[in-house]
């Protein structure tokens, strides 16, 4: 799969999903998480990874993604473009490179340099 393909399944997973952040909500069980800034509460569910450090990494992982994601494609995007930018810079300098080859070997022609003896 090309990158230009994933980054499309991910935007599109990114955007179906749940808004962000989610939170705590207790009322609900000791590990359920919803988004809570919005009209009406949203139920992002029960995250029970369990206990001990891995568990605890990977709630904070799945908690974040909500906002890391976006933040994410966002910077994949801004430098997508200007990597763009770079390549038509590239293409220009070298299209002057070019004009300024040919403009070189015209004055060395009026000055006779680099003539076969």
């Amino acid at each position: 799969m090309d990158a230009d393909t994933r980054l499309a399944e991910i935007r599109n997973r990114e955007q179906a999903a749940t808004h962000g952040p989610w939170e705590l909500y207790p009322k609900y069980g000791p590990a359920f998480y919803a988004y809570l800034e919005g009209p009406q509460l949203i139920g992002v569910g029960d995250m029970n990874f369990g206990d001990g450090e891995a568990a605890e990494a990977d709630l904070a992982f799945t908690l974040n993604a909500r906002e890391d994601v976006p933040w994410l494609l966002a910077e994949v995007a801004r430098l997508q473009a200007e990597w763009d930018e770079a390549r038509i810079q590239l293409k220009i300098a070298e299209q002057r490179v070019e004009e300024l080859a040919a403009e070189n070997k015209l004055y060395e022609r009026a000055l006779g340099l680099n003539e076969a003896a």
